[in-house]
């Protein structure tokens, strides 16, 4: 459909244009310009000469229950009214396109604030990304509402406002969630990253006696190396227990019975909450604080852990082979895959792949991982750096602006996520050959496949958990439960069935061992 055919508004003949100078495909530009004509078509029909932020929700309700329209063409117009709205606050140019704008616009202080705390705690550049979307909304949203900073009575009807008149997906509501609780925790005074905390926010006024208690065991914690996240984990659970104790009566430590605790446990609502408290009632004995060890009152439970999926060798192989190198997108994918198949580097990792991370003169490639903090390091083999070159050399957008290794292929260039990783590791076993019907697909599995390949090969359980970047030994007990060829040589002898199982098992004189 020719565009000069079209009776467009001047606001969408001005996203038109942007959209064509950004270098949009023609196929992208015709099913833009097919729900323009659609829109065109609702403001005529309501009297509009032109579009305004209020119709950009009433369009969309009218194309899901008038126009009945696909799924695709639904998320498509949801698009295009984000493009609009964006355009109607003053947003000009390619950050028009962009759900969340990299730049930071003049936001309210608060805001501002917010923003750079969670900077300043290195969140993920995904997690950013949905937050600055999130951050841009409610921003406009306080100037509709003529209100110079943010207050907490407006944060439960921002989220009304991203169900109902925004429609954003379900994940986005629940950001816009996790955002208004961060910012009604900064005007409850709570600074830096306790602010990002939801857990933080809960302060257990207790007994001086259970109080001294807990500081001692969550000091011993942190002394042993456990993260921040178990340590306030720990403080919610227990800090519970003890408030629950203290309601009770119980005001000091040595007074703690098994009642007192049965009591105090079943009415957290939750016997999970054992795993954590088990290993306070040990410290509360070791360091003197009980005279009797109350952990073994309630046992932990043992929770099933399913075998991690593996491939061998043979099948991964056929995955990389299954690349198609005479495609743009084969020959990123085919660059992403190498990276995970042989090092097993997880996808958030990949994802994350800056050109600072990789020496291509001296082979070798190093990075600080996303899950733990740790350094990784090792050689680049000679295939993963071709196909790194193959990629950067030929494929990669020419954009110096964004450190990425890995973008997305179509404009708006962005970077490449973890989650697109996973689905294009799944979408790929789909074009091969390889049984996975009963297996996952993702790139998790890829990384499991390096790990039990390489124990299976013999090699040292320290060697393998410096390749994944485990922190601990403990992570490739998971791992080594498939070593199938070695526990083969395990097995001891079944003994011979005597007295009353033999009986038993042998009652009608059928059969013997």
């Amino acid at each position: 459909m020719s565009k000069n055919k079209i009776p467009f508004t001047p606001l969408l003949v001005k996203l038109d244009e942007l959209l064509v100078s950004e270098s949009y495909s023609e196929r992208t530009l015709r099913a833009m310009r097919l729900t323009f004509k659609v829109l065109c078509d609702y403001l005529k029909v309501h009297n509009l000469d032109e579009y305004t932020l209020e119709t950009g929700g009433s369009f969309i309700n009218y194309c899901e229950n008038e126009r009945k329209m696909c799924k695709s063409r639904v998320e498509r117009a949801k698009n295009i009214v984000g493009k609009l709205n964006r355009m109607l606050r003053g947003i000009e140019g390619a950050d028009a396109l962009l759900p969340w704008p990299i730049t930071k616009y003049e936001l309210t202080p608060l805001l501002s604030r917010l923003y750079d705390v969670m900077i300043v705690e290195i969140y993920s550049e995904s997690t950013l990304r949905d937050m600055r979307f999130i951050r841009n909304e409610l921003h406009f949203y306080l100037k509709r509402r003529n209100l110079d900073e943010y207050i907490a009575e407006i944060g439960a009807e921002f989220i009304d406002y991203c169900a109902d008149e925004l429609k954003v997906c379900g994940s986005r509501i629940s950001r816009a969630k996790n955002i208004v609780g961060k910012l009604n925790r900064m005007l409850q005074g709570i600074e830096g990253r306790d602010a990002l905390l939801p857990g933080l926010a809960v302060k257990f006024i207790l007994p001086p006696n259970l109080s001294s208690a807990l500081e001692d065991y969550l000091a011993h914690s942190a002394v042993k190396g456990n993260r921040d996240t178990t340590v306030r984990n720990q403080y919610l659970v227990c800090g519970k227990f003890l408030h629950n104790l203290a309601k009770l009566g119980c005001t000091q430590i040595q007074d703690i019975t098994s009642e007192f605790i049965q009591t105090a446990f079943l009415s957290m609502g939750y016997i999970g909450y054992w795993e954590r408290l088990s290993p306070f009632f040990l410290f509360l004995f070791e360091d003197g604080h009980l005279n009797r060890n109350y952990a073994p009152l309630v046992q932990k439970r043992r929770r099933a852990m399913p075998l991690p999926t593996v491939y061998s060798p043979e099948e991964v192989m056929h995955l990389e082979s299954s690349f198609d190198l005479t495609t743009p997108a084969g020959i990123r994918n085919y660059a992403v895959a190498v990276l995970i198949t042989r090092y097993g580097i997880r996808s958030a990792d990949v994802a994350a792949l800056t050109f600072d991370n990789i020496d291509f003169n001296n082979n070798r490639l190093h990075f600080i991982q996303q899950k733990t903090g740790e350094q990784w390091e090792s050689e680049l083999l000679p295939d993963v750096k071709d196909a790194l070159l193959n990629y950067i050399n030929n494929i990669r957008p020419a954009h110096e602006s964004c450190p990425s290794i890995f973008m997305k292929l179509m404009p708006p260039y962005a970077p490449l996520d973890f989650s697109a990783i996973n689905t294009m590791i799944q979408s790929q076993f789909h074009r091969t050959e390889v049984d996975s019907a009963d297996r996952k697909r993702g790139s998790r599995a890829l990384r499991s496949s390096v790990a039990s390949n390489m124990i299976n090969d013999g090699i040292s359980t320290e060697i393998v958990r410096k390749v994944l970047g485990h922190g601990t030994k403990h992570a490739l007990r998971h791992y080594a439960r498939i070593d199938v060829e070695s526990m083969r040589l395990c097995p001891l002898p079944a003994p011979k069935p005597t007295g009353v199982f033999a009986k038993g098992l042998f009652a009608k004189g059928v059969g013997s061992v």
